[in-house]
């Protein structure tokens, strides 16, 4: 079987009638290399597309290119690392939250109830 994390290891080509010839990636190695990258890249075309062409609303999903574009302008403001930082606080104090009571419950001795 082909492994797209290790180009060394191909699948060796099935001669039976109807079956498919592999590439063999160990003599194309770029191509083992974008291999992961083929299908969000795709996506992320496809999804601009039809953002272009007003199949997706932007109020529903805003194009890749509109997302980017805000993605610059908070962070030279400033405004997005602040708002990094406020989402992390939340997501620490709320594994903290959990971490506590998990371990207070498994700790107790009603835990093996």
């Amino acid at each position: 079987m082909a492994c797209w994390r290790c180009p060394a290891l191909t699948r060796l080509p099935d001669h039976r009638p109807g079956s498919q010839l592999l590439i063999n990636l160990a003599v194309v190695p770029w191509l083992a290399q974008l291999a992961p990258w083929a299908v969000p890249v795709l996506l992320i075309v496809i999804w601009q597309l039809l953002s272009q062409s007003g199949v997706i609303a932007s109020q529903v999903m805003p194009a890749p290119r509109d997302v980017l574009r805000a993605t610059i302008r908070t962070a030279q403001s400033g405004e997005l690392l602040r708002d990094l930082a406020i989402s992390s606080a939340r997501a620490l104090s709320g594994f903290a939250i959990g971490a506590v009571s998990d371990l207070s419950w498994g700790c107790s001795p009603l835990s093996t109830l």
